[in-house]
């Protein structure tokens, strides 16, 4: 390969690599602390900031003293002093294999407050400064298994953690910067968070900022081990910054206002450093300087400061000061100066750059929020008749029609700016209030035609809720947790078993929520609500209280008679209760699971790629508690198969190396010598990942080491040809294998290494006494297959191994057609083809499979055409099972498709481990092979990719595919990413589709 070819291969590399990089990262954590400093140092000179010559922050940096915490009050300039500190560590390690990260906690992101966002955070730090853009293999696994759809949940705090060591390992010296952690609003997690930074490493070093707080120094003590530990090691207690910028800008703005010399005297003596008696003058000082009228006003702003679920926006906020009682509509007159108004607020209020009403600081807003009962009390109900009045206007209350609604809502939005507060968080006020007086309005408007509109518009603004026309008033009063609301429903005749589009049931709503559902499911329960009904996808009450790990939920669920316990849900997301807690880290309910009399333990994951039996599934998510439970129960079927693999459980925890379930299930009867579709055994799949400690439990319990599969290999067979180089130097040393066995196409352990190019295997071959002169089927040594591939390295070794001859070759050596088919010129090939025998062009290799695998996974639809008029077999399967169509849809050679249909290729092949061709196709995520074969397939209706296929064909307006997906039972109403296809389509301008979705009936439920 030439100098240019090779460096132009490197570039391609190196961008694919880069964008894989960049992916992952952004799906590993949202967060980017790395800005937010630039950010907050802005132009200033970091190293002007008088810490970073002081003799504590020498101490820290420079001798052994690990953790570093400097405390000062708020508007002090911490965060100036954290981002100063990362500049500085930062500019001195730059070219040296040092780690530096740092966070910053904001009471107004949630995300920044999680201890596991922020290890997550700094391990992204950490891989943006590795030097080969590379991320580690186990973070590699977790990504492709999320985005793939096999793992939805995301990695722990615990796993981070360790991928986070794991890297910091590799670096000389590790650093970590924290601000704000006052800002972590949950105590245990702010906790959590001290401990989670020092659990990353003995060696890092933590400087962390925040105001001082007895808590925060019990967190970090609690780090310490010992006495000597305290001393050494952490320095808990330096007040690094005596000036308090906030409360200065508070006593300059009280001292403004005085008059006279005596009031200015009296003022500077009255003068606290406490930072709530500072608000609370404040406060005082505006209804004094007020006029009535102006101060009734100002307090309204500083209700929904204290009370909001977010701030708002000044239009937002406009919005809301106008309501009033049996108001029809928002009159522009009646629109408060919303920036005029914040500036009565002795500084405490401001408008910033989005034109969002905001506090001055963190500590304004815990303090309003700390004092709401007192200062406005009610402030929660008050705000939720504010909403009702809000949604009760006349305009909102007409539903939008037509299939333009989402548009039609839009410009609805726009001339509402409040609709989306009130229609998210207008029960949530309801809920929270210790008020009763919302109650009856609250069932009223449920009751009332205003409820359509509502659930339109709560579709638009809402991920999580997918109804937008059949939910009823007990489903979004479940939905928002209002119990008092929901018994009162019940008492007005309200159907507990009420169905929305999709087929849920109030009940299901109820175990949505988790453990916050329980109040309103045991309501439910008692008025006759049925926990056995299925939804639309088959998914019942029990599952979705399985899959949130809702232990009481669970619990309540299993008094009852009939709780559907062994329903199993169409959709490939969703499982069976069974399956789905095999995934929880606690035991406890798969013990109440197996423990009632009406479970099947052993019932299979139906309408799923595989149809895994339970204990399948604990061993895939290696949950061993989950197995232990499993197999204590007296029907438990140890050696039950999957359909994919049809593989054991056992089976598969020796091809992963899981030596603690191998000993679980060989204790419990497993068969160590069963098979798998090409009869090959455990040995086997084991050594193709070089588990080394799985295959010397195989051996030292007994497995037959001499076994063959269908295609005659052995286990050394096997290691060879994956390049398992520990496995076969076990399997020699161990075992009487013979070196030189012939698989059934006359492969030796020697062909593979050198079909692998592999010299370090081919060594160890050699040196155990393998031939060298022993020909395959082909007529091909392993020196004849090194010297076509140009190795000479591994030519030097067979020139060791017995039957060595030296002589000059054979000029007319040629390569197996397989191997021609991926680079020769189309032009040879054709000649080739031609004149070959119907026995080469159906040769199959024990991996490659036949010339038109190879064909067809390289793209070249040309020779696919060649070999198919040369008498090419297209049902003809390689070891793993696929055919030549199956390779072109997992390489995405969308015309080698093709040529293969012209061929008449069945299109109703469904593959053993991926489902039928198109589903493989858009797991695959090559959509447009998925659409091209769903145009010639029948449709599984159960198919969870039916959605996905729908959305991708609307979006590009193409009628009679979306046709076919909706008659097959896609629906339109069903969201993907936060939006169904409807939607997308009005934002597309996808007229085509648009016509063809307003031809059907829009209130119709799903079929799907």
């Amino acid at each position: 390969m030439s100098r240019e070819m090779q460096g132009e291969l490197s570039c391609i590399k190196n961008v694919v690599e880069d964008t894989f990089l960049k992916k992952l990262l952004a799906w590993l954590t949202p967060l980017n602390f790395s800005q937010k400093q630039q950010e907050i140092l802005g132009s200033a000179d970091p190293y002007t900031c008088h810490v970073l010559t002081s003799k504590r922050f020498k101490l820290w940096h420079e001798h052994d003293l690990r953790s570093l915490w400097c405390w000062g009050a708020p508007g002090a300039g911490k965060s100036v002093v954290a981002a100063s500190v990362y500049a500085d560590v930062t500019k001195r390690y730059a070219a040296k294999n040092v780690a530096v990260m740092i966070g910053f906690c904001s009471f107004e992101y949630k995300e920044s407050q999680s201890p596991r966002s922020v290890i997550a955070s700094f391990l992204k730090q950490v891989l943006q400064t590795r030097y080969d853009k590379q991320a580690p293999s186990k973070l590699k696994e977790h990504y492709s298994r999320a985005v793939t759809g096999a793992d939805s949940q995301p990695l722990s705090l615990e796993a981070l953690t360790d991928l986070l060591r794991e890297e910091l390992n590799t670096r000389d010296e590790s650093y970590v910067i924290l601000d704000g952690l006052d800002e972590v609003s949950n105590l245990s997690e702010g906790d959590a968070m001290v401990k989670a930074i020092h659990n990353i490493g003995a060696s890092v070093k933590v400087f962390i900022t925040s105001r001082h707080s007895e808590d925060i120094t019990e967190a970090i003590e609690a780090t310490q081990t010992c006495k000597e530990c305290h001393d050494s090691n952490a320095e808990v207690y330096w007040r690094s910054i005596d000036s308090a910028f906030l409360l200065a800008r508070l006593h300059v703005d009280s001292l403004v206002e005085c008059l006279t010399m005596g009031a200015l005297r009296r003022a500077l003596r009255d003068l606290t450093g406490d930072l709530d008696q500072m608000y609370t003058k404040s406060l005082e000082r505006m209804e004094q300087s007020l006029r009535p009228k102006h101060y009734g006003i100002l307090k309204k702003p500083l209700l929904w400061i204290a009370w909001g679920q977010r701030p708002l926006s000044i239009s937002e906020l406009g919005h809301a000061l106008a309501i009033y009682p049996g108001i029809e509509d928002i009159d522009e007159e009646d629109i408060l100066p919303i920036r005029q108004i914040a500036t009565w607020s002795a500084g405490l209020l401001f408008v910033d750059g989005d034109d969002f009403l905001r506090v001055i600081h963190p500590t304004t807003s815990r303090f309003f929020e700390g004092r709401r009962h007192e200062l406005y009390p009610k402030g929660d109900s008050v705000m939720a008749h504010d909403c009702l009045h809000y949604l009760n206007m006349k305009t909102l209350r007409a539903p939008l029609e037509g299939p333009d609604r989402r548009s039609l809502f839009i410009i609805r939005r726009n001339q509402y700016q409040l609709i989306d507060y009130a229609v998210l968080n207008c029960f949530k006020h309801v809920a929270r209030s210790r008020e009763k007086g919302e109650i009856k309005p609250t069932v009223e408007f449920l009751l009332s035609d205003a409820l359509k509109p509502f659930i339109q518009a709560l579709h638009y603004v809402d991920a999580e809720w997918t109804d937008d026309t059949d939910a009823s008033a007990l489903h979004v009063a479940v939905y928002f947790g209002i119990t008092d609301v929901v018994s009162k429903l019940i008492d007005e005749g309200e159907d507990p078993n009420a169905r929305d589009s999709f087929g849920a049931t109030p009940l299901m709503y109820a175990a949505a929520r988790g453990s916050d559902g329980l109040p309103e499911l045991k309501g439910l329960l008692e008025a006759g609500a049925d926990p056995a009904l299925i939804c639309n996808f088959g998914s019942t009450t029990l599952i979705r209280a399985v899959k949130l790990g809702a232990v009481t939920l669970v619990a309540e669920l299993m008094r009852q008679t009939d709780i559907n316990i062994n329903a199993t849900p169409s959709s490939i997301a969703v499982h069976s209760a069974l399956i789905t807690a095999t995934r929880l880290i606690d035991p406890s309910i798969i013990k109440m699971l197996v423990a009632r009399q009406d479970i099947d333990i052993n019932l299979r994951n139906r309408h799923k790629v595989g149809e895994c039996t339970p204990l399948h599934a604990a061993v895939y998510w290696r949950n061993l508690p989950a197995a232990k439970h499993l197999l204590a129960h007296k029907d438990i079927k140890v050696d039950s198969r999957d359909l994919a693999r049809n593989e054991t459980p056992f089976f598969y925890s020796a091809r992963v190396g899981l030596t603690d379930f191998m000993e679980l299930l060989l204790d419990h009867g497993a068969n160590i010598n069963e098979q798998d579709n090409n009869s090959g055994n455990a040995l086997m799949r084991a050594v193709d990942y070089d588990e080394s400690e799985a295959v010397e439990l195989l051996v030292k319990r007994g497995i037959d080491t001499t076994h063959r599969d269908v295609y005659g290999r052995t286990a050394l067979h096997s290691s060879s040809c994956t390049r398992s180089w520990r496995s076969i130097e076990y399997l020699l040393h161990v075992t009487d294998l013979d070196v030189n066995l012939r698989g059934r196409s006359g492969e030796t352990p020697l062909h593979d290494s050198a079909w692998k190019l592999d010299a370090r295997g081919a060594s160890i071959l050699v040196n155990a006494g393998a031939r060298c002169d022993i020909k395959n089927s082909d007529g091909q040594t392993p020196v004849d297959i090194v010297m076509l591939r140009n190795r000479p390295d591994i030519l030097d070794i067979l020139r060791r191994a017995t039957g060595y001859i030296e002589s000059a070759r054979d000029a007319r050596l040629q390569s197996s057609l397989s191997d021609a088919v991926i680079g020769d010129p189309s032009d040879v090939l054709r000649s080739r083809i031609a004149k070959a025998a119907l026995q080469e062009i159906k040769a199959s290799s024990a991996f490659a499979g036949t010339a038109l695998h190879e064909a067809c996974r390289h793209g070249r639809a040309d020779v696919v055409e060649m070999l198919l008029h040369a008498g090419a077999d297209m049902s003809v399967t390689n070891s793993f099972g696929r055919t030549p169509i199956d390779k072109a849809i997992k390489y995405g050679q969308l015309h080698c498709i093709k040529v293969l249909f012209k061929h008449d290729v069945d299109p109703e092949r469904r593959l053993t481990s991926d489902g039928h061709m198109w589903e493989f196709a858009c797991k695959r995520h090559h959509l447009d092979i998925a659409l091209a074969l769903v145009e010639a397939a029948n449709v599984d209706k159960s198919s969870d990719y039916l959605q996905k296929a729908l959305d991708g064909e609307a979006m590009d307006d193409k009628v009679a595919i979306t046709r076919r997906l909706v008659e097959a039972g896609a629906s339109m109403h069903r969201k993907v990413e936060a939006y169904p296809a409807r939607d997308r389509d009005e934002s597309r301008k996808a007229m085509e589709i648009l016509e063809y979705f307003s031809t059907l009936d829009v209130d119709q439920p799903s079929s799907v």
